[in-house]
């Protein structure tokens, strides 16, 4: 199994080889790896949405502040940036999390 990582990263872990990555060049967890085949593919969108009504009914929406004040300061805070996106800026460092 090939592993690769960043060089210029300190490693916490002593002898730590690396993230494993595929044949292909995709990175993946060795104990848990997944494959979807076509068939996979088909059967899930084959099925109804046990969610879709649910969906289809919620009006909820976030407001939008249009003000970059945050950005243009060095005040700790945090921005929704959408889905599951968030920027934080903590002690003076910034942080982008979108998983």
């Amino acid at each position: 199994m090939k592993h690769i990582s960043n060089p210029d990263l300190p490693i916490i872990l002593k002898n730590w080889p690396g993230n494993p990555v595929s044949s292909s060049g995709r990175f993946f967890h060795p104990q848990y790896r997944f494959e979807l085949t076509w068939a996979d593919i088909i059967k899930w969108k084959s099925r109804p949405n046990p969610y879709a009504r649910a969906k289809r009914k919620e009006t909820w929406r976030a407001t939008i502040i249009k003000d970059d004040t945050f950005l243009k300061n060095k005040k700790d805070g945090h921005i929704w940036l959408g889905h599951a996106s968030f920027f934080f800026r903590i002690n003076g460092r910034n942080i982008l999390v979108d998983p």
